[in-house]
């Protein structure tokens, strides 16, 4: 979908378009509901206190016993009890909560070496989506991300890899 976007906008009126989407979705003349609205607005925009929140990850969260009354059990009501929940930790990303709850889903009976390339893909999308990338090394990825070496050392050469340094 972002890509659909980026070849139809520049940067700039990629970021305007996305600002004006609504947070409930249904912008009249698009097709962006609420699910897309909230996602483009905390990947694109890096609005930290907005929760993505797709099926996989309420998938999760119905696993550990949360949602699972159909009176309770929407997407959307269970998005907006979760927002409002976390949004009162300010240090909580709701972007990082949504890819844990993602990434435990994803990695659910799969074999060593498949969920060796979820986590190297996952935090490399969580470092792409940092707002300061400066700080980024093979040390740094080992003392605060992934702390098996031979898992740290792959993420480093692919985020290298993908940002072309």
């Amino acid at each position: 979908m972002i890509e659909t976007l980026r070849n139809k906008l520049d940067n700039t009126s990629l970021r305007e378009f996305i600002s004006s989407l609504s947070l409930n979705g249904n912008k009249p003349g698009t097709a962006y509901g609420r699910k897309y609205s909230r996602a483009l607005k905390a990947y694109v925009l890096g609005e930290q206190y907005l929760l993505p929140f797709d099926g996989p990850g309420f998938k999760a969260v119905r696993k550990h016993g949360l949602y699972t009354d159909k009176a309770d059990g929407y997407i959307d009501q269970a998005r907006d009890k979760i927002e409002s929940k976390i949004s009162e930790y300010p240090d909580v990303i709701l972007i990082d909560f949504h890819e844990l709850l993602r990434f435990e889903w994803q990695t659910e009976g799969k074999e060593p070496e498949d969920i060796d390339r979820i986590v190297i893909g996952w935090n490399a999308w969580r470092m792409l989506c940092a707002k300061d990338r400066s700080m980024f090394t093979e040390t740094w990825i080992i003392e605060n991300l992934v702390e098996i070496d031979y898992l740290a050392k792959e993420l480093w050469e692919f985020y290298q890899e993908i940002t072309n340094t």
